[in-house]
């Protein structure tokens, strides 16, 4: 169950309000609220969050990951949107998503379809001074980027660092291919993308082929 199930059910619970009448009272229709209580709907939108909160008197955060009824309070240690906290207090869920890097097309790298969760603690935010709510967990496929990245490895990014770093390796898109690489600066404005493994060249791009390089974010995490 998660800290959002929990939480609706307890101040429903405590304030005697059933589903239908909490339409009458926050404009959410009944559905939606019988879909998030039974787990069909698992990240609900921020704007039906929101209306529950403010009749609730709570913020959406607090709602979504205080534990309400015994006053632990997980939203200041996080203090982010688009997460599931998990029963354990200190359990922060984040969405694995269905994207694909290293060989895979498309023109976007998109986040929405999930495929499942993993947890992290606060602390693992807090030393790499990342918020949840830019950690994105997708997928690596093909062996570009072995050993350092291997196939079918998830691979956490923070979109919120898109500034290129000498050495570091990041989650681009290239001409809306989606792939994992290491990026090194070279004279004369050059970009170089490099692969661990030496079974595949480098691309060299210039100042005239920058453009097809899009930054998603920093790799700052894996798990084989």
């Amino acid at each position: 169950m998660s800290m959002l199930i929990k939480n609706l059910e307890y101040l429903m619970y405590k304030n005697r309000i059933s589903a239908n009448q909490l339409q009458e009272l926050t404009g959410v229709a009944q559905s939606t609220t019988t879909r998030i209580l039974n787990g069909n709907t698992t990240n609900p939108r921020d704007d039906v969050i929101e209306k529950y909160a403010a009749y609730f008197g709570y913020t959406a955060a607090q709602l979504r990951y205080d534990d309400i009824e015994n006053n632990v309070k997980i939203s200041d240690i996080v203090g982010v949107d688009n997460v599931v906290v998990g029963q354990v207090e200190t359990d922060i869920q984040i969405p694995i998503y269905a994207t694909y890097f290293c060989c895979g097309d498309g023109n976007d790298a998109d986040f929405e379809e999930i495929k499942g969760y993993r947890g992290f603690s606060p602390d693992f935010f807090k030393t790499r001074n990342i918020k949840p709510d830019n950690f994105k967990l997708v997928c690596a496929t093909n062996d570009s980027m072995s050993p350092h990245i291997e196939d079918g490895d998830e691979v956490g990014i923070d979109v919120s660092d898109k500034q290129i770093k000498d050495g570091e390796v990041y989650a681009i898109l290239l001409d809306g291919a989606k792939m994992f690489k290491q990026i090194f600066f070279e004279g004369g404005g050059k970009l170089r993308l490099h692969s661990f493994n030496p079974n595949y060249d480098d691309k060299i791009l210039t100042t005239d082929t920058a453009d097809s390089l899009i930054v998603v974010g920093r790799k700052v995490y894996r798990a084989g």
